[in-house]
């Protein structure tokens, strides 16, 4: 019964489209340091005191380039 049953809900379930976010990516800091730290990387944009965007052409990009680089 178990398996009939996950069975018929897997073949029953509606197909989900992704979850595909957007580029940029908003970046909000807790200090104006933190934000500093985001100066000068290639696709990120300083938009205030404690906020900051990463454009890319798609969303994982400006995410990986959203990352302190090491």
């Amino acid at each position: 019964m178990i398996e009939d049953g996950a069975r018929e809900a897997l073949v029953s379930f509606p197909a989900a489209d992704l979850y595909m976010p957007s580029s940029p990516i908003k970046i909000e800091t807790g200090s104006v340091d933190k934000t500093a730290e985001f100066k000068g990387r290639a696709g990120v944009e300083i938009t205030g005191a404690l906020t900051a965007e990463s454009h890319a052409a798609d969303w994982m990009t400006a995410w990986d380039q959203s990352w302190p680089q090491s």
